[in-house]
């Protein structure tokens, strides 16, 4: 895998954020995990809900993986 092949995967699954003035065009589906996590674990005052760490652990073991089949389709 380039440099560049990577670094287009990194962007699309970590959810690197890309602005045309001040909306968001599109989100990774790491970042989308993420925001499911803070959506469903923080309670109508903002409060964290238990489980939202752990949630968001999750998210990262997910893109993680992604990223190691990605490594081992290219060795």
């Amino acid at each position: 895998m380039s440099a560049e092949e990577l670094d287009n995967y990194l962007k699309e699954k970590m959810g690197t954020i890309y602005y045309l003035g001040d909306n968001p065009v599109t989100r990774g589906e790491h970042a989308n995990c993420i925001e499911m996590c803070k959506d469903k674990y923080t309670d109508s005052d903002g409060n964290k809900i238990k489980g939202r760490g752990a949630c968001k652990a999750n998210c990262w073991v997910d893109t993680i993986v992604e990223v190691l089949k990605s490594i081992a389709q290219v060795a």
